[in-house]
């Protein structure tokens, strides 16, 4: 009995444990607190010697961080040699085939330096080898960083060749936090199984707490795309659903809005490698709505209104206050995941089967980045989860329904919601047909609701349509969306054709997608191997879990209908706004976008009803859990 509780339940915490220590201790660029980025040298590739003066801009240094690229000459790259020399500080290191380490090397002193602003250092690195140096990366700081010079003239190629780094952090504090955090997660879910607690409440629990570390561990600029989506939000929080398009005296088109959102933005010192240190000077960035700047109208005003209410309400609230930009930003991301877990919690509370398999899938981390923002995909997607639930719950009460017009409101406000979400998932709603006749007391009540379903999704589908096609925005340079939507009404065989490309060539990408992280932060947004590894067992485990009830074989083919129809529809989206004229695929597909309508492929292949259910229900959770939580480690220890 105590081996089989040892195998159970000891080993499998203490190579959590392990594996937690190796993504902690092995994360590199995790100094506390860095300079801002310098630019100003770059050396040739064919050189193997770079040096460069600059004055400290941080009151101590305890080491720098250099980034290296080298011609591969050689199969790993040849010996890099550092010098760091000043009038009171000279140190040295030897760095072995930098490019294993992704050409970022952090150096750290013995001991800090204290009293180093405004002092003179000289930094060189040279490379003995026969492979050349080229000290510089390709990362952008701000979109209007400077680029390199040298001997006067600019340089393509790069930003920012090395940072300063102001203190070091302790590694062994985190790792006991996390450490904690992990197994008294693991534990509680523990106790909850054993108690048998309703699974709607196992997840809320869960949510809550992969929440809250989300929140802590993503700062902003963090996720794809966040400032265009909180600007979006920011301005319906200020009473304009309806952007107010202008044109400045330059012919450039935008909408006017406080310019503290735009010094937020450039409060990071560098916006694709966001760190809590910069949060101190981002906290200061105060919203003054009588200093505007024109932003330009990116794709956000496309998205109808409601899809950003919880934000703006969220800011709205804040707003009455606070005036700084930082407490507005997590406002928003904090109300739309305690939306987008409430939407959640109450779909898995009506799901007759299948809890585990949405509770995992509503937990990958491709979902979860979807809540770190105000993007309003997050709430898309438990929209049309709700509305699925809701029909499979009423498939099976289909005798014991009570308060059927609060019921009845339910249905069509979530069949609202997605239909103004996009137009591309409206199809979605035509699972109101499985329905019950009893529900509405017989067949003809039952047409009559149905065709009164059916033009109200019209008609808010063509709401949102119209909406979205009264902004002329160009996504992307060199893409014609007028012409291709012709294009594609004229051969449509070319487009099918384009589209069975992009899934041949994308089909492995995508299934990775949803076990992995895409866009944002470079550094911040490498999913661990054990995190994807421990998602997609949590995945196909909670998969194959055998449920009494299943969906009946009709349902299948029309859920299996209804996905093909909105992947369809998705293509034809991208197609038309993101990729070039007559191409022979299809760009821009992200396995994000499939979310929405995942639960409806995921029941139409699912194992048929077994009659009874399957008792070993916990690992899927355990699991998801862990792999969150190392994920939510490694990006916390990249961001300090």
């Amino acid at each position: 009995m105590i081996t089989k509780t040892v195998i159970k339940k000891v080993i499998p915490s203490c190579i959590l444990l392990i594996v937690l220590a190796f993504i902690i201790f092995s994360q590199r660029g995790t100094g506390s607190a860095r300079s801002s980025l310098l630019s100003d040298s770059v050396v040739p590739v064919d050189s193997s010697f770079a040096s460069q003066t600059f004055i400290c801009d941080e009151d101590s240094i305890a080491g720098i961080t250099v980034r290296f690229s080298q011609n591969h000459a050689s199969d790993w790259g040849d010996p890099v040699s550092v010098t760091l020399e000043g009038d009171d500080l000279q140190a040295s290191w030897l760095i072995d085939a930098p490019m294993l380490s992704t050409g970022q090397v952090d150096l750290y002193l013995d001991e800090p330096v204290e009293g180093t602003e405004g002092k003179t250092y000289t930094l060189t690195a040279s490379c003995g080898g026969v492979s050349g140096l080229f000290l510089s990366t390709t990362r952008e700081q701000h979109y209007d960083a400077q680029l390199f010079s040298l001997n006067g003239n600019e340089v393509e190629g790069g930003y920012a060749s090395f940072q300063v780094i102001k203190s070091r952090i302790n590694k062994f504090a985190y790792f006991a936090v996390f450490s904690v955090v992990l197994i008294l997660t693991l534990a509680a879910l523990s106790i909850f199984l054993k108690k048998n607690v309703k699974p709607h409440l196992i997840f809320l629990f869960l949510w809550s707490v992969i929440s809250l570390l989300s929140l802590m561990s993503a700062v902003p600029m963090n996720t794809p795309d966040e400032c265009p989506h909180f600007l979006r939000a920011f301005e319906i929080s200020c009473g304009r659903p309806t952007p107010v398009m202008t044109t400045d005296a330059d012919g450039n088109s935008g909408r006017l809005l406080p310019s503290a959102i735009d010094e937020f933005y450039k409060s990071f010192l560098n916006v694709n490698e966001p760190r809590f240190s910069d949060l101190e000077a981002a906290s200061k960035v105060r919203v003054d709505r009588n200093s505007l700047k024109l932003y330009p109208a990116y794709y956000t005003p496309l998205y109808f209104p409601t899809d950003y209410a919880p934000q703006a309400l969220g800011i709205a609230a804040a707003s009455l206050f606070s005036d700084r930009v930082l407490v507005l930003w997590y406002a928003s991301r904090i109300m739309n995941t305690i939306w987008t877990g409430l939407l959640l919690t109450l779909a898995i509370w009506l799901v007759p089967y299948k809890k585990e398999l949405f509770s995992v899938l509503a937990l990958l981390p491709v979902f979860l980045q979807e809540t770190w923002g105000s993007a309003p995909d997050a709430g898309t997607t438990a929209y049309c989860l709700l509305l699925l639930a809701e029909v499979l719950w009423l498939c099976e009460n289909e005798g014991n329904v009570k308060k059927k017009p609060l019921v009845t409101a339910l249905l069509f406000i979530t069949m609202a919601a997605v239909s103004l979400s996009k137009i591309i998932y409206a199809p979605i709603c035509l699972i109101f047909i499985f329905v019950p006749d009893s529900f509405f007391g017989s067949k003809r009540k039952k047409l009559i609701w149905i065709i009164f379903a059916a033009i109200m999704v019209m008609l808010l589908g063509l709401t949102d349509l119209m909406y979205a096609s009264g902004y002329d925005i160009q996504l992307v340079d060199g893409v014609d969306p007028d012409m291709q939507k012709a294009y594609i009404l004229s051969h449509p065989l070319h487009f099918l054709d384009a589209m069975i490309e992009a899934f041949h060539s994308m089909t492995p990408k995508l299934f990775g997608e949803l076990f992995n992280i895409k866009g944002g932060a470079v550094v911040q947004l490498t999913t661990p191997v054990v995190t994807a590894c421990l998602s997609l067992l949590a995945f196909l485990s909670a998969f194959v879990l055998l449920d009494s009830r299943g969906p009946s074989f009709p349902m299948r083919i029309v859920f299996a209908g209804l996905f093909l129809a909105v992947t369809l529809l998705l293509n034809a989206a991208e197609y038309v706004a993101w990729t070039p004229l007559r191409a022979i695929s299809v760009y821009g597909l992200q396995t994000r976008y499939y979310l929405p309508a995942l639960p409806l492929l995921l029941l139409s292949v699912s194992p048929p009803a077994s009659g009874e259910t399957s008792q070993k229900r916990g690992f899927p959770l355990y699991a998801i859990v862990a792999g969150d939580i190392l994920l939510l480690a490694s990006f916390f220890i990249q961001t300090v």
